[in-house]
């Protein structure tokens, strides 16, 4: 199984915060790691490397324009080669290939993605794809009032109307979802 790590640093100008990323690599080992808010008005590869723990590195950068934003994605390069990446203020996009997987890949549905992990229980997988579809689509909701309504929301309140709506649409379409809203918003339903 691999990781996928996406984190709002606050800022990169401290080496105690360079230093804090690099162990976060160190212990969790994610293949793709994406840093938001970096506030650094340029990036180069020598100043990557010192964030990554591995040698064999791929990233994309967009820098600050003013005062905020600035975004990295890191990626080990032995398991996900970047081909392509596409990038403006508050938006980083990488395309690539998985490499050593066999055969042609190409992600165009949360099956893919969800057979490239390894998770093979039928639950499981049902509960994964409710997480991703519903990510998606309360993101996709989130930008789309950023931008058309001008109605700006808190990342904390996003993660809140996620949790939100996977409780609903899984209680509602799952006869063996057997827990409260309170056990899942202890992290008890994730011991499933």
């Amino acid at each position: 199984m691999f990781k996928i790590i996406s984190l709002n640093v606050r800022g990169l100008g401290t080496d105690d915060k360079v230093d804090w990323v690099r162990e976060l690599g160190v212990t969790e080992d994610p293949i793709v790691f994406g840093l938001q808010e970096t506030k650094l008005k340029e990036v180069d590869e020598k100043f990557v490397r010192r964030l990554w723990n591995e040698d064999d590195l791929g990233f994309a950068q967009v820098n600050t324009i003013g005062s905020s934003g600035g975004l990295i994605t890191m990626l080990n390069a032995s398991i996900f080669t970047g081909i392509h990446a596409v990038g403006e203020v508050d938006f980083l996009a990488v395309v690539g290939k998985w490499n050593d997987v066999e055969g042609s890949f190409v992600g165009s549905s949360v099956d893919d993605f969800l057979n490239l992990t390894g998770i093979g229980s039928t639950k499981l997988r049902f509960y994964w794809q409710a997480v991703i579809w519903t990510s998606l689509y309360l993101i996709w909701k989130a930008r789309n009032n950023k931008f058309f309504q001008v109605k700006q929301m808190l990342a904390a309140n996003l993660v809140f109307e996620i949790q939100l709506a996977f409780f609903f649409w899984v209680s509602h379409r799952c006869n063996s979802f057997e827990y409260s809203w309170i056990d899942w918003c202890n992290g008890s339903a994730f011991l499933i």
